[in-house]
């Protein structure tokens, strides 16, 4: 049976047109992308919840005939247009970033913006913040050292850092509890590492995308040992977040504050999560591209202008 013969038994709503004459020989069902990379045999149809970008990368690697979403899950916009051009775009280091978020770049925009502080969270690694930090002293910026960790469960959490080292620590921890699948630069795009220049000066071997080993349970207690704060990333999204995996922010996890990538959304997620009423709440740009940086609608209060500060304010309980 071919897609196209799949779609109509099933009477499925067809998204993104593609290869609809491609065999499907078997099915695979899961939702935890690591595994699906690993596991999803070729030409079959895989069965997720799974609307994001990074789906439609690891289809392509796994190089199943096609992605069908159930439980009414939605194909978000970014995904969309990936599937469309069939192509995923390349970062500097973090897969699905550009190639043009270099470090003057990033920290160049941020001035232009009118931002004092940024933070880098690249995926699973924070091998870019020293040329970052360096290119935003040039530029007057502050940038906080960190990254945008998987779990094992396959949610986001954002971990920043006072200082460069406790950064670099992190990181090569991070490294030594990761899977390592080889990068594919044709299907992820190119992870390279650069200097103050924005010159390439390497460029990693594994994709960092899929999942660690670090549970989101201790995520924050780990970060903390490292001299820095772990908070769930984008909770209000339908993947990826602490909420569409889990359900709930649970209590035992010690989390202090939360991100919400649409600060709109807040007074709903209160009501179904009350948890939320007790934790700071942040909102972050999550840029990928140089035009997705926002300008300074967001703000702060910092005794100083530093890492150091803004980490200790994200560490300070709401209620004392």
């Amino acid at each position: 049976m071919n897609v196209k013969e799949f779609a109509e038994k099933l009477d499925l709503k067809v998204l993104v047109e593609g290869d609809t004459e491609r065999e499907i020989t078997g099915c695979y069902i899961g939702d935890l992308l690591s595994w699906v990379m690993g596991r999803a045999p070729e030409d079959s149809a895989w069965l997720t919840v799974m609307g994001n970008i990074n789906s439609i990368a690891v289809a392509t690697l796994a190089d199943v005939s096609c992605i069908v979403l159930v439980e009414n899950a939605a194909l978000d916009e970014n995904a969309r247009a990936k599937a469309e051009m069939h192509e995923v775009n390349h970062s500097c280091l973090s897969p699905c970033g550009d190639m043009d978020m270099t470090p003057n770049n990033i920290t160049g925009m941020a001035k232009l913006l009118g931002l004092d502080i940024i933070a880098l969270t690249d995926h699973n690694t924070s091998l870019n913040c020293e040329a970052t930090i360096a290119a935003g002293k040039e530029n007057g910026v502050v940038v906080v050292p960190g990254m945008e960790l998987t779990t094992s469960e396959d949610i986001h959490a954002v971990c920043l850092f006072p200082t460069l080292e406790r950064a670099l620590e992190w990181s090569e921890y991070v490294d030594n509890h990761r899977i390592k699948i080889k990068n594919r630069p044709d299907i992820y795009g190119r992870q390279v590492i650069m200097n103050t220049l924005d010159e390439e000066i390497g460029e990693l071997e594994h994709l960092l995308l899929p999942a660690t080993e670090i549970s989101i349970m201790n995520a924050y207690s780990l970060a903390r040992s490292f001299g820095g704060i772990c908070y769930p990333a984008h909770v209000d999204r339908d993947s990826l977040s602490i909420l569409s995996v889990l359900g709930e922010i649970d209590e035992s996890c010690g989390f202090i504050t939360a991100e919400l990538a649409d600060k709109s959304k807040l007074d709903t997620l209160r009501k179904l999560h009350p948890i939320l009423d007790t934790l700071n709440i942040v909102t972050n740009s999550d840029a990928h591209y140089l035009e997705n940086m926002r300008d300074a609608e967001n703000q702060i209060e910092l005794e100083e202008l530093s890492a150091q500060c803004l980490v200790e304010r994200l560490n300070t309980p709401l209620f004392v």
